[in-house]
């Protein structure tokens, strides 16, 4: 199940998702939307190492 922002429109906001068994975030820059495959199996332990991650800068 996908993760949702609170606020779409906050700057710098980093959704991780569940796509196909795997773990991916996605962000809008310049109007574009981006994804990163991480290769990750949607598990507690990485969706909670992504979001540390990602959280972070």
């Amino acid at each position: 199940m996908a993760k949702k922002p609170h606020n779409s429109h906050q700057k710098g906001v980093i959704a991780i998702e569940e796509y196909q068994g795997r773990l991916r975030p996605r962000w809008n820059y310049a109007g574009k939307r981006y994804c990163l495959a991480l290769d990750l199996p949607n598990f507690k332990v990485n969706l909670k190492a992504a979001n540390k991650r990602f959280q972070e800068g």
